[in-house]
């Protein structure tokens, strides 16, 4: 398909409309809004080892970790829900049904902190379990 440089140019302004309208800036203005490994998260709370042993695994497995990597700590975080878009309209994002995210943070034994983004299901037959939520 040949294209004149006149279409190019319709086409790459229709294209940047769009992105200008669907797409525009934004950001979470959560309190404590901090990042680990490119996971946004805000508060974030100690996990019971005998709570959270399938969390720590399925983390493990996530991050490519050794087997003989020191975990110290299992912690979960909450996911930022405040999204301020750029016009300043705070938006409510929910994150609710049979799916659930859950960040899983993993104090290591050398000093550094590590964390994923799991899906864990609120149903039978899911691979593993959030624990108590």
């Amino acid at each position: 398909m040949i294209f004149s440089a006149r279409g190019a140019t319709s086409l790459a302004l229709a294209a940047a409309v769009l992105l200008a309208a669907c797409g525009g800036g934004g950001h979470y203005a959560d309190p404590g809004l901090h990042e680990i490994d490119g996971v946004q998260m805000t508060f974030e709370e100690p996990c019971a080892p005998e709570h959270c042993a399938e969390q720590e695994r399925a983390a493990r497995e996530a991050l490519s970790l050794p087997e003989d990597t020191v975990v110290v700590r299992v912690l979960r975080a909450s996911f930022p829900t405040d999204w301020v878009e750029s016009t300043g309209s705070h938006v409510l994002r929910n994150r609710a049904g049979l799916f659930l995210a859950v960040v899983v943070i993993l104090e290591l034994g050398d000093g550094t902190r590590r964390a994923v983004s799991l899906g864990c299901g609120q149903y039978t037959g899911h691979p593993y379990d959030c624990g108590p939520q």
